[in-house]
């Protein structure tokens, strides 16, 4: 999970963690958990990516040198 990304798209839409955490249907320290420590389940990714409205894969992959890796 990119932690930081999550942290910076969700300040982009202006919304507290809170905010973030109702969208999805999680507990608000869930989503600090996730921008802090980078770790999540995948149903957890899936339902940030939703409340985002980005693909999973925008906030659980990196590409490094052309080889996609999974950021877990």
């Amino acid at each position: 999970m990119r932690g930081e990304l999550v942290r910076r798209m969700r300040m982009s839409k202006a919304w507290s963690q809170s905010d973030l955490a109702k969208r999805a249907g999680l507990r608000q320290a869930t989503v600090s958990n996730v921008e802090r420590r980078g770790i999540a389940r995948y149903s957890t990714a899936l339902a940030i990516a939703g409340a985002l409205g980005v693909s999973v894969t925008e906030i659980t992959f990196i590409m490094t040198e052309g080889v996609t890796q999974w950021i877990q």
